[in-house]
């Protein structure tokens, strides 16, 4: 989203969730949950540049 005027608070709201979840689904839990639903798991490389991009989002 881009926002001349600043960003709005439900952005900020939706980006906080947002980042939250893919923080948990990245992670190492999160990954066992996914497993055990039967998702292939990220190799490791990959798992770590999407927490970096995940990190980066702001």
């Amino acid at each position: 989203m881009v926002c001349r005027t600043g960003t709005p608070e439900i952005a900020r709201s939706f980006l906080a969730i947002a980042r939250s979840f893919l923080a948990i689904a990245a992670s190492p839990a999160g990954r066992q949950v996914a497993a055990g639903a039967g998702y292939a798991p990220l190799p490791e490389d990959l798992r770590a540049e999407v927490a970096a991009t995940i990190a980066g989002l702001r």
